[in-house]
């Protein structure tokens, strides 16, 4: 019986230190580059994310609900930040765009 116990409760460590931060498939990392790349996000945070205005340490810091609503709407939640809004994005898009960034985040490129 303990060790039925012991196995669910690392079952559930491990769930739950997993969730919402599976790695991303190829395909999902690529559109995510994409969007990176067709919004200029690197002119401000750089391909490293440690540009003009880094955010490779808030990135593993952050859920990815926390990112989507971020890049949505980051006016709606920090009034007066110079970061563009780019509402026109889908949740898709939104989606793969925060699986590059927890990319670029853990490969420190």
């Amino acid at each position: 019986m303990r060790d039925t116990c012991a196995m669910m409760l690392i079952g559930l460590l491990l769930l739950s230190g997993c969730q919402g931060r599976s790695q991303a498939s190829e395909p999902v990392l690529e559109a995510g580059r994409r969007l990176w790349d067709e919004n200029r996000c690197w002119f401000c945070h750089g391909n490293d994310l440690r540009g003009t205005y880094p955010i490779a340490d808030q990135i593993a810091q952050r859920s990815d609900e926390e990112l989507r609503a971020w890049i949505h709407n980051a006016r709606a939640l920090k009034p007066g930040t110079i970061m563009p809004t780019y509402d026109f994005l889908s949740r898709e898009e939104l989606d793969q765009l925060v699986s590059y960034l927890r990319h670029l985040a853990r490969s420190g490129s």
